[in-house]
């Protein structure tokens, strides 16, 4: 016999031994039976409910596995508990045996009330569980469930982990805490802070009255209307937020990041597209292997990174700091003490009326300074093996000394801010800004 057909036969033994013991009830793994699974089985479902008068513990808790779980705030002063039981069997009578065996569990403390299955009793597994909870308005909760959809609203503090399920959370009277993977996240209305902790999926969150902090990988990662401050720790995660009354402190790679409306940001990336529209206080930016652009920033501007483009309209603030290489730079419409270095690329600066001075340090790069209509700054531009090219009309100074050249003009006018060009290898050309 060849080995590739001994490897065969070893692992239709083990298929065979493995779906034995599956459909004996010997194994009972996590995992979140569907009709698909079994398809020599038959799906049965059977329901109980429970009510529960006052008074109540601090907080309510619903711990299951392979199911969902709802819970549902009312005006209502009492606990309603439906729990639905899906039961995998070849006949009625065999399923009815196992949810007869199966019943909910409460467990009462000071300060909890807990409510779960007496799952780990039950010989043979192959059964969903679904708790559906009406819980007094506002009233905190805690829930863990291992496979399937969690829906939670009108409640007070709000704790959830959900490892692998979809989450979908609306009004939260409180702080809401969240932890899951591989499924989806919605979040509406949460009143206090909200911290979510998730990875392959995708994470929308809005109208939080706090602070909203999200670790995340591979996925989106999308927030709206935040009061105060954001924070996102993500990987492979396409970024946005919009609206946020707060600072914005955004991680991520490979991916894209989009801001507007937002206060003071912060953003470190690598392989990364960012696009910052609307901001106000500083902004922060270091990213590599991709393209950076800020529009209509009031506020001081650093950016640092490398083989990175960047693009920036309308930025008024007292600095802007930009270091980049191999990618172009393009800003318009920019007032602040504006100093850029780059390296192998181009440079095009069309600035507002300055108030501050202007200074730029390249290599292998071509600079192209538009001059703003009507205002005379000292201006000096050094170039070590190229060509500086002098557009205006006005009379300018020029020196030559082995392979630099140096350009002097409105020297005279020294209570202006100074503009500085110096590239090495490339050309400067400096004309005039033609208005339209």
């Amino acid at each position: 016999m060849k080995a590739r057909e001994i490897i065969l036969l070893i692992l239709i033994v083990a298929a065979g031994v493995f779906l034995y013991h599956a459909y004996t009830g010997k194994l009972d793994f996590d995992i979140y039976w569907d009709e698909e699974f079994f398809f020599f089985l038959e799906p049965f479902e059977f329901e109980e409910t429970h009510e529960i008068e006052p008074p109540f513990p601090a907080e309510i808790h619903v711990v299951n596995r392979n199911g969902e779980v709802e819970i549902q705030g009312t005006e209502q002063n009492k606990i309603f508990i439906r729990l639905k039981k899906k039961i995998w069997r070849r006949d009625e009578a065999d399923a009815q045996e196992a949810a007869d065996a199966l019943k909910m569990i409460t467990e009462r403390d000071g300060m909890k009330i807990l409510f779960r299955t007496n799952r780990e009793e039950i010989r043979r597994g192959r059964f969903n569980t679904y708790f559906t909870v009406y819980v007094p308005e506002g009233v905190d909760i805690k829930v863990k469930n291992t496979y399937g959809q969690v829906k939670v609203s009108n409640t007070g503090n709000t704790d959830i982990d959900n490892p692998n399920g979809t989450t979908i959370v609306t009004e939260v009277a409180g702080t809401l805490t969240l932890k899951n993977k591989y499924e989806d996240v919605e979040i509406a209305n949460v009143q206090s802070d909200c911290f979510v902790d998730s990875n392959n999926s995708d994470v929308y969150i809005s109208n939080v009255g706090g602070n909203a902090e999200v670790r995340h990988r591979y996925g989106r990662v999308e927030l709206v209307d935040i009061a105060n401050n954001v924070s996102v720790d993500g990987s492979n995660s396409d970024i946005s937020c919009k609206k946020v009354g707060g600072s914005v402190n955004a991680e991520s790679s490979y991916a894209e990041v989009f801001l507007r409306d937002v206060g003071p940001t912060t953003v470190r990336c690598s392989n990364c597209d960012i696009e910052i529209d609307s901001a106000q206080g500083y902004c922060d930016v270091k990213d590599s292997y991709g393209r950076v652009e800020v529009i209509n920033l009031e506020g001081d501007l650093r950016i640092d990174g490398k083989n990175m483009s960047v693009f920036g309209r309308s930025i008024s603030g007292k600095a802007i700091t930009i270091s980049t290489t191999y990618r172009d730079i393009a800003l318009e419409k920019f007032a602040g003490k504006t100093e850029i270095i780059h390296s192998n690329g181009n440079i095009f600066l069309t600035p507002s009326p300055l108030t501050y001075p202007i200074e730029v340090t390249g290599s292998y790069s071509d600079i192209n300074l538009y001059w703003p209509e009507g205002e005379k700054y000292p201006f000096e531009a050094q170039n070590k093996g190229g060509d500086i090219k002098w557009e205006m009309p006005d009379e300018l100074s020029y020196e030559k000394e082995n392979s630099v050249t140096v350009i002097k003009a409105f020297e005279t006018e020294t209570a202006n801010p100074r503009i500085f060009l110096s590239t090495k290898y490339g050309t400067i050309r400096i004309e005039k800004l033609v208005s339209h």
